[in-house]
């Protein structure tokens, strides 16, 4: 059995829901060095751990149609279809690009309690890019 798949079975038993609600593609394949299924086993470890200390745990992307589909991929603000230097661009094409920014914006959980909530974003926020766009003025300003 691959490392990979350890950590899936890992992940599996730390939230139950977690893997069946998601449509994973080759995450779980990958090998252990890519960094890929060591990266969502620690995101299934921090809502697991959030649940044991009372936080409640939410997954916003997958209220909505593609949530299941757009799920594993990074919040980053698409600005044109394409990829990295050798990353295919294939599953960029699927979607539409105002449903692949719609989606960049959700964070994959919002864990709340006590009043306090806090979104947690795979790859970085993209709020501070929407912000750089629509306040230019106001970003300049603070130093």
């Amino acid at each position: 059995m691959s490392n990979s798949l350890k950590l899936k079975l890992a992940s599996e038993k730390l939230v139950p829901e977690y893997l069946e609600q998601i449509d994973w593609k080759d995450v779980w394949e990958r090998p252990i060095e890519k960094g890929t299924a060591f990266e969502w086993f620690i995101f299934a470890a921090f809502i697991a751990q959030s649940r044991l200390r009372g936080w409640s745990c939410s997954f916003p992307g997958l209220k909505y149609p593609m949530g299941r589909e757009m799920f594993v991929l990074r919040n980053e603000i698409p600005n044109h279809y394409g990829a990295q230097a050798g990353h295919s661009s294939a599953l960029y094409q699927k979607f539409d690009l105002p449903d692949r920014f719609f989606y960049s914006i959700l964070p994959k959980v919002i864990i709340e309690k006590d009043g306090k909530s806090y979104s947690l974003f795979r790859e970085g926020c993209p709020y501070h890019k929407i912000t750089e766009i629509a306040f230019p003025v106001f970003n300049n300003t603070i130093s």
